[in-house]
């Protein structure tokens, strides 16, 4: 690379480097903080329904939030989950859906240990794609 070519280079650099991407301010993410600890439990178990069949559903992501505090659980082999160390109140609980199943957020009152039911949904089958008739053998 020849010496102009380096220092074009550098003056480019430094000419976006200046300008930036423009005067927009970059938004903070949430920040949550680890809930202070308390002595109440919510425990529960998550399933999958999908039509009229319901299963339990493992390796659910589930949080707890109440303003900028949470805890999280992840749900086991038999869809249950405890979430320990919460104090009195309101906590929302969010369950993240994995594979077809749709994400769900509820609130609930945790004034003692709580025991809740998550169901999260698969979306309703859609009619079978149109296939082309199946072949008749002749004889």
């Amino acid at each position: 690379m020849t010496r102009r070519m380096t220092t074009w280079i550098a003056a480019l650099a430094a000419a976006v480097a200046t300008a930036g991407c423009g005067n927009s301010t970059p938004t903070s993410p949430t920040t949550y903080n680890l809930a202070p600890s308390g002595s109440l439990v919510l425990s529960g178990v998550v399933t999958g329904r999908s039509g009229s069949a319901s299963v339990p559903l493992a390796g659910v992501q589930i949080d707890a939030t109440s303003g900028v505090n949470r805890r999280s659980a992840v749900s086991g082999d038999d869809g249950t989950f405890a979430i320990d160390g919460l104090s009195a109140g309101t906590w929302n609980l969010t369950a993240r859906g994995t594979g077809a199943y749709s994400s769900t957020s509820f609130n609930v009152s945790v004034e003692q240990d709580t025991t809740v039911s998550v169901e999260l949904i698969a979306p309703a089958d859609e009619d079978p794609p149109n296939r082309p008739e199946p072949l008749k053998i002749r004889k």
